[in-house]
């Protein structure tokens, strides 16, 4: 819902073009989407077989590998819980709110309302670079 909300809020109430823009846009949104689910897809299957196979230094390698290719493509990741907090508070504490104040409150043209709404990318990233850093997730998940 918060998601759909950021995408949806800038251009409510402002006419067919904004409307229009966004729609175009979204398919570049939606390719990005495809490639990011790709990459975190054979990511997770390459860092679980050297997991689960006790290779904690080619994990730590292979992760290197990988989240440099994602802030070359602009995508970011970690395991999947940490993922979802970091998501929903980035979302619901910084996007959802800076957006509905940015759109209705200051009434900020639309250009500035997206812009806000997606900062939220680099809010996470100190979370996500510390959580990187401190190896947590490094561990043999085939094991209890």
């Amino acid at each position: 819902m918060g998601n759909r909300l950021c995408h949806v809020l800038p251009y409510h109430g402002l006419g067919s073009d904004p409307a229009a823009a966004n729609a175009a846009s979204a398919v570049v949104r939606n390719l990005a989407a495809i490639t990011a689910g790709g990459l975190a897809g054979g990511g997770g299957i390459m860092l679980g077989n050297a997991l689960g196979q006790s290779h904690f230094e080619n994990a730590k390698r292979d992760a290197g590998r990988l989240c440099r290719t994602a802030l070359v493509c602009g995508i970011a990741g970690g395991d999947s819980r940490f993922g979802l907090i970091n998501d929903i508070f980035t979302m619901w504490v910084f996007a959802v709110p800076s957006g509905l104040l940015t759109a209705f409150v200051f009434r900020l043209p639309p250009m500035v309302v997206y812009f806000i709404l997606f900062l939220d990318e680099f809010v996470k990233m100190p979370f996500i670079f510390r959580h990187y850093f401190k190896y947590g997730w490094l561990k043999n998940i085939t094991r209890t």
